[in-house]
């Protein structure tokens, strides 16, 4: 055989094994420094008033991942009257060793969130899901964009078939870009009264603007608290393009603006337009137990269908108003007399 054939049978062999090579050594290489910035951060500060915690951690996905599974995993932040824990007994973090912009997460058992109340009682929320995933997209060191997403949702106060979160920077404008959207979601308690059947679905989509007070929080390099803080200075608003509710043949549908008071809890009102709600009055003479201290918002939505008209397209027009501490619901006209507005629940600091 000749050189020149030798060289055909057996080059491409040997680029195959150094390319091979290279890739494992680059893994391994990746896999150590990943392995060991963890355990440098494992119970210490990762972001302003961001804590790291976990009993245990894995690393695999060779040779094109970095999956890294933890055991007992716990992240801390600070909250308006102490810290705000999130806990897992299992968690699990992927991302290409080579595109590392994006970020895969994943949960699974049961989700535990622990915070001080505003009358420093320790308070508690579980939910279980029957999948936790979510993802972040991070340029040059800022995060660009999150989105969460929990399916079969469920807690002791509600549940949801769907639960999603997704939070990006805008493109064009100086926003933050919001959605949340709710599906199949059934209540407890007082959230209860008046739908039996719970919501088919739920969806806020709005702007956060301006965005440039969270620019430090982005980049890990600021705590949520000041972020909001200097953001409320400079007058940021959420401008709700699409607020929606479906329960039964009703459709709610919204647009408007809030924002937070001096207080920290949601000011402002969002119009709505109520169409294919005949049942009000049905649904309001099912409500056996009442909310404590207010009606029930079915009760008050179905007094305003009684007394004021239609609009020109068949809907009801009905108003939402955030203010003092309250939330108010009335007839599609500004908040203040003659016209009647009714508390139908209250609002929390926010922080």
């Amino acid at each position: 055989m000749s050189f020149s054939n030798r060289f055909f049978l057996f080059g491409p062999f040997s680029l195959f094994v150094v390319l091979a090579a290279g890739v494992m050594i680059y893994w391994w290489v990746a896999a150590t420094a990943l392995s060991k910035n963890l355990d440098a951060l494992n119970g210490r500060e990762i972001a302003p008033g961001v804590h790291l915690h976990f009993a245990a951690k894995r690393i695999g996905g060779f040779p094109f991942r970095l999956d890294t599974t933890f055991e007992d995993f716990a992240l801390s932040a600070e909250g308006a009257h102490g810290p705000v824990v999130w806990h897992t007994n299992a968690f699990a973090s992927h991302r290409l060793t080579y595109a590392s912009d994006v970020t895969i997460f994943e949960a699974t058992g049961p989700q535990d969130i622990a915070w001080t109340g505003e009358s420093g009682r320790p308070r508690s929320f579980r939910f279980t899901p029957g999948a936790l995933r979510a993802s972040a997209v991070v340029a040059d060191a800022k995060l660009e964009r999150f989105d969460l997403d929990a399916i079969s949702f469920v807690s002791a106060k509600f549940a949801a078939g769907r639960a999603q979160f997704h939070l990006r920077r805008d493109p064009v404008y100086d926003a933050l870009d919001l959605v949340v959207d709710l599906q199949s979601v059934r209540f407890a308690g007082d959230a209860a009264a008046g739908f039996a059947h719970g919501l088919a679905h739920a969806r806020i989509e709005g702007r956060l603007a301006p965005a440039q007070p969270f620019a430090a929080l982005l980049a890990g390099k600021a705590e949520l608290m000041d972020a909001l803080d200097t953001w409320r200075d400079r007058q940021g608003g959420f401008k709700v393009d699409e607020a929606a509710a479906f329960w039964g043949k009703c459709q709610a549908t919204s647009a408007g603006a809030v924002t937070l008071d001096d207080a920290h809890r949601l000011a402002g009102s969002l119009a709505f337009s109520l169409l294919n709600c005949d049942a009000l009055d049905r649904e309001a003479a099912g409500i056996t137990v009442p909310p404590r201290a207010h009606r029930a918002i079915v009760s008050v939505l179905a007094g305003i269908a009684a007394k004021e008209p239609a609009d020109k397209s068949g809907a009801l027009p009905v108003t939402v108003v955030f203010k003092d501490g309250l939330v108010f619901v009335g007839p599609g006209k500004a908040l203040g007399t003659p016209y009647t507005f009714e508390p139908v629940g209250f609002l929390h600091a926010l922080y």
